[in-house]
């Protein structure tokens, strides 16, 4: 997808919704999902019925729904979620720019670098490794 042009938005959400103390250990800080609540406006949501509503979000929780609402309507209005009053949101490039999500978003790069390389360089050089040794099985047994 990136190499087709179309500019590429990533994002971490990385904010421990304050909702979690009830449910999650303290370990945990934004699981799978858990920036729905914020895209959706669950912390303006009073019918506790809803799965998105939370009504004892914080000051900041609030302002930090109405940040990404505004984001991803920029998006969808525009193809680019950047814009006057929101935080920078660099499209993703060749450096991994990528915006970490929270009450103070800031720019990261190259998320989980580290972690990632079993993924982008290990098992990438295996298969190439495993598939030269398929093609030279192939090649004795033509013989």
């Amino acid at each position: 997808l990136q190499d087709s042009g179309v500019p590429i938005f990533f994002y971490e959400f990385q904010h421990r919704p304050s909702s979690f103390a009830k449910i999650k250990p303290e370990w945990v800080r934004a699981d799978h999902g858990a920036e729905l609540a914020f895209m959706f406006g669950g912390p303006f949501l009073m019918d506790e019925s809803s799965l998105l509503a939370f009504p004892e979000a914080t000051e900041e929780e609030q302002q930090l729904s109405l940040t990404m609402m505004a984001q991803w309507t920029q998006f969808a209005r525009t193809g680019d979620p950047n814009g006057e009053g929101l935080p920078l949101w660099p499209s993703y490039n060749q450096l991994g720019q990528y915006l970490e999500i929270s009450p103070t978003p800031r720019v990261g790069h190259k998320l989980r670098e580290a972690r990632m390389h079993f993924w982008t360089e290990t098992l990438p050089a295996k298969i190439q490794q495993w598939q030269q040794t398929q093609k030279g099985r192939k090649a004795l047994g033509e013989l």
